[in-house]
């Protein structure tokens, strides 16, 4: 059976959101949203084994994004 890609996305976001400290939502609206992603980010989202740097890219990254879509909503 092939998984839906929400579901994939909800592991993703899940495992990010338990490694950056982030709200799982917000994690998930980043990975799914076609924003520009650093090469650290990807590592951190997508690998289980990314390094501190990394984690730490890709939470500023997430917050960022956050920030810009208050921000577009306010």
């Amino acid at each position: 059976m092939i998984t839906k890609p929400h579901r994939e996305y909800d592991a993703q976001a899940a495992m990010l959101a338990y490694r950056t400290g982030l709200n799982a939502a917000i994690c998930k609206a980043w990975i799914e949203t076609p924003v520009a992603k650093s090469a650290e980010a990807i590592k951190a989202a997508y690998m289980p084994n990314g390094d501190e740097n990394s984690i730490t890219v890709a939470r500023s990254e997430i917050e960022a994004y956050a920030l810009a879509q208050v921000k577009k909503f306010s």
